[in-house]
C-alpha cells in the first residue's frame, strides 16, 4: 500500500502544480502566509531544542518549487542553513533549480524512502506532506506516515521536524488526514525517541512535531 500512497501523492501534486504553477496553491497551500507559517514553526522547533546550533543542514522531503528556501532567503537566515530537498514531481524540482540556481546541485527528484546519499543531514523535515489522504484508508495512510517519519529520523544526524493537521479542528474535511496523537506518540516514544517537541500555538489548524536524538 506504500506504493499506492506514493503514486497518489505524485499524481495529486503534479496536477496541482500543472494547474497553479509555482505558487502556494501549486503545492496545495491556501496562501503564502500559511505556507510560511509552516516553515517558521519548523525553524522555531529546531531553535527551541538547539538554540545555539549554527550552521546546520536541512533536507526537505517534498521540497516542491523551493518555497522553503525562498522563506530562508526572505528571513535572511539562508547563510547559516545549508538547504537540500527532494520531490516526486520532476517539474517542481526543475522549477526550483531555475529559480534558485545556487542550490540546483542540492535538489533531487524521486522518492525519499528509496533515496541513496553518502551525505548526512542534520535535520530532515516535511511541511504539508502528510495532509491529503483522499480515498486511502485511515489506517493505511497512518502506517505510511509512520514509515516515512521513521526513515526521516533514522537518516538524520540530529532529528526530524514535520507538521500534521490538528486532531480536533472546528471543521473536518473528509479528504484530509487528522492524526490520532495517542497512536503517534506511543509509536514515537517506543520506536524513535523520547526527545520530542510539540508546537500547536500558531494560527493554523496544524501541529509541528520535532523528534530529536
Amino acid at each position: 500500500m506504500s506504493e499506492e500512497i506514493d503514486r497518489f501523492n505524485k499524481n495529486y501534486y503534479r496536477d496541482k502544480f500543472q494547474q497553479f504553477g509555482d505558487a502556494p496553491t501549486g503545492v496545495d497551500w491556501k496562501d503564502r502566509e500559511s505556507q510560511f507559517y509552516g516553515f517558521q514553526y519548523i525553524i522555531d522547533t529546531i531553535r527551541f531544542y538547539y538554540p545555539a546550533l549554527s550552521p546546520f543542514s536541512i533536507f526537505e522531503v517534498g521540497c516542491g518549487y523551493g518555497a522553503f528556501f525562498e522563506f530562508l532567503k526572505e528571513r535572511k537566515i539562508d547563510k547559516g542553513i545549508e538547504y537540500f530537498g527532494i520531490d516526486f514531481v520532476a517539474e517542481m524540482v526543475e522549477k526550483a533549480k531555475s529559480i534558485y540556481p545556487e542550490i540546483k546541485d542540492n535538489l533531487y527528484v524521486g522518492d525519499f524512502k528509496s533515496f541513496q546519499s553518502e551525505s548526512r543531514y542534520d535535520f530532515i523535515t516535511g511541511s504539508g506532506i502528510f495532509n491529503v489522504k483522499e480515498h486511502i484508508p485511515q489506517d493505511v495512510y497512518e502506517a505510511g506516515i509512520l514509515e516515512t517519519v521513521t526513515i526521516m529520523f533514522q537518516r538524520s544526524e540530529k532529528g526530524t521536524v514535520f507538521n500534521l493537521m490538528t486532531p480536533a479542528p472546528d471543521y473536518k474535511d473528509s479528504r484530509l488526514y487528522y492524526p490520532s496523537l495517542d497512536l503517534f506518540f506511543d509509536f514515537i516514544y517506543k520506536k524513535l525517541s523520547r526527545k520530542v517537541v510539540v508546537v500547536s500555538s500558531y494560527p493554523l489548524w496544524k501541529i509541528t512535531i520535532g523528534i530529536f536524538k
